[in-house]
This record gives C-alpha cells, structure tokens and sequence, in this order.
C-alpha cells in the first residue's frame, strides 16, 4: 500500500478535480477529493485529521462517504481503484491524441 500510495501522489496531484477521472470519483465533493488526496499518504487518520485541520470524527465521516460513492471497503482497494482510473484516463489521452494526429494527416 505505501509503494501505491506513493506512485499514486504524483498522478493525484496532476488532476486537480475528480471530475476529470469520471465515474464515481466524479460525485465526490470537493472536500471529500481533498481527504481522496490526503489518503494517498503513509498518514494514519490522526495525523490526517490534525494536517486537514479537521476532528478525527469528521475525516473519518468523510473516509465512509468516499469509501461508499466509490464502493470500496478500504484505503487499498480505494486507491487501486483510483490507479485504475488515472490509468482509463491516460489511455483515453492517448487514443485522443492519436486520433488528432491521424486526422491532421
């Protein structure tokens, strides 16, 4: 999880909203994308909670109500599902820059 979390950190930071991502990160707020990002870290949810200036209790509230729009039961799962979508949205630039070029021609 720490070596995921750690490749994954890049590839938030270059997306600045979940819209970008789509389904279901796209019906995150934008709070919860913040505590998304903050996740993608070694931090233990005491330490998140004090970084994001928020009470244990309400990051934890925030943790549940991203775990269930995205439909995952762990910070594991969550990010490999949130690789698997940087990965889709990747290869979509590709297909899309590819396709302008063939156009060009």
């Amino acid at each position: 999880a720490g070596q995921l979390s750690r490749s994954m950190r890049t590839m938030i930071l270059l997306h600045a909203e979940p819209g970008s991502l789509g389904e279901p990160f796209d019906r995150l707020t934008e709070r919860e994308w913040v505590v998304l990002q903050a996740l993608n870290s070694e931090e233990g949810e005491k330490q998140l909670a004090d970084r994001l200036r928020l009470s244990p209790h309400t990051l934890h509230s925030h943790i549940k109500a991203i775990y269930r729009k995205v439909g995952v039961q762990g910070r594991l799962p969550l990010l490999l599902r949130l690789q698997e979508a940087m990965r889709n949205l990747r290869a979509a630039s590709v297909v899309g820059v590819v396709g302008e070029r063939s156009s060009c021609a």
